[in-house]
Parts: C-alpha cells; sequence; structure tokens
C-alpha cells in the first residue's frame, strides 16, 4: 500500500505493487522528485510518473504500465495492485489513483519505503 499522509493524518491509502525480487523496489528514505508525464521502459509506457530514486536504474511511482493497441491503452498487471509485486522496482498504482497522486502534487513529499518481506515466495 502506498499511504499518503496530511499533517500527520492518513487522507488515502493506494493499493499498489512494487518489485519483484531480484529487482525488488530498495527500502528508502527521501522525498518524492520531479514528475514525468509519461515515461518508458521495457517495452511498455507509463503515465503520472514521480521519481523517487535511483536504483539498478530509475525508481518511480507511476500508473500501472501499459501498451498501445490501435490508440487504446491496455494495462499490464493491474490484478497485481494491491496483492503483490510485479515490477522492475517501480511503484505501480491504478490509472485513477496515479492521477489523484499528481493532482495532490507530492513533488518534495517525505517518503518512506519499507522493505520488502524477502522470507515471502512472489
Amino acid at each position: 500500500m502506498l499511504r499518503v499522509y496530511e499533517n500527520g493524518v492518513e487522507i488515502r491509502a493506494l493499493p499498489a505493487s512494487t518489485g519483484i525480487p531480484p529487482l525488488h523496489t530498495p527500502a528508502f528514505l527521501g522525498h518524492i522528485g520531479r514528475y514525468a508525464s509519461t515515461i518508458y521502459g521495457y517495452g511498455e509506457l507509463a503515465d503520472n510518473a514521480w521519481y523517487v530514486l535511483t536504483a539498478r536504474g530509475n525508481i518511480y511511482i507511476h500508473g500501472a504500465p501499459y501498451t498501445l493497441s490501435e490508440g487504446i491503452k491496455v494495462y499490464k498487471e493491474i490484478e497485481s495492485l494491491g496483492v503483490r509485486p510485479s515490477s522492475h522496482g517501480c511503484i505501480r498504482l491504478y490509472p485513477a489513483d496515479a492521477e489523484w497522486l499528481t493532482a495532490w502534487d507530492p513533488q518534495s513529499a517525505p517518503i518512506l519505503i519499507t522493505p520488502l518481506d524477502l522470507s515471502k515466495e512472489w
């Protein structure tokens, strides 16, 4: 889950998916960085991307990845959000939740990523 706080009060809990080991999302304490409208990686696009850190490549918070089929977005592994890791390290959200986060404007907001429980089989 990605939990959003304002003035110490949780205002939203967003189902998320993080990286699959060995590309798990690293534990991190810092601030959310710049906004990148749409990013491209691993043959897929993702909208509403917010830079977090660099670890084996750039790590973002972004909407679920997709490909385009005749101009229509076909989302990938959306069923894993809030259930299990499925990315190459980024933090994935439902597209509507990523849009909400962008409207909330998290740039420079503090972020804490807790370690993945590597004792589980994903």
